[in-house]
């Protein structure tokens, strides 16, 4: 797939974040960092998505109670898990 530039904006604060992650080593550039950066987001809202689908399932047919508390603690574990990467 192709990539296309798009100007972007962001406050010396955050210029000066992402120019220390890519001094650091973490991007090979500021364009690499920023298209992470939307990657994960999109990544993160997607995950976000299919969770609340789950949540609106369940409260139309709630599974025993065990199973459902079992559930919810797996998935808060896993998107912990995702927030850490």
């Amino acid at each position: 797939m192709g990539t296309i530039e798009v100007p972007v904006a962001v406050s010396e604060e955050c210029l000066a974040a992402l120019d220390a992650a890519v001094a650091a080593g973490r991007f090979a550039s500021r364009s690499e960092a920023i298209a992470d950066a939307v990657r994960r987001a999109f990544s993160a809202e997607s995950k976000a998505a299919v969770g609340e689908s789950y949540r609106r399932a369940y409260e139309k047919r709630p599974e025993e109670s065990w199973v459902g508390r079992a559930g919810a603690h797996l998935l808060q574990d896993r998107v912990a898990t995702e927030r850490r990467r």
